[in-house]
């Protein structure tokens, strides 16, 4: 997993962004792209889940499941019902919110 968030930091930084890597266990990551996108990666012991978000004005997130060779296995639909679905841990567990709702992290 850290040869993927160093790839994506460098890739980063050669567009002349500055990534910051807000949160980085064994298992978990959160990785600021710009002020306006992030990206978080779940180690599972055959797989990752890597959610996308991008606030641009609204958030607005995506989540797929990989496998250890970082072929996609599926994408992780929302379980909210809306145009920008947001998605985000509590208790390590992934939650979807409407954006049409208050946000509470």
């Amino acid at each position: 997993m850290k040869d993927l968030i160093i790839e994506m930091m460098m890739v980063v930084t050669a567009l002349h962004g500055n990534p910051v890597a807000e949160v980085e266990t064994d298992t978990y990551s959160r990785i600021r792209l710009a002020d306006s996108c992030y990206v978080e990666v779940v180690t599972y012991p055959d797989s990752f889940l890597v959610v996308q978000t991008s606030c641009v004005p609204i958030c607005n997130s995506r989540a797929h499941i990989y496998n250890k060779e970082w072929q996609l296995l599926h994408e992780v639909e929302p379980t909210v019902q809306s145009l920008l679905p947001y998605a985000y841990f509590q208790n390590d567990t992934l939650v979807w919110k409407d954006n049409d709702e208050p946000i509470e992290q």
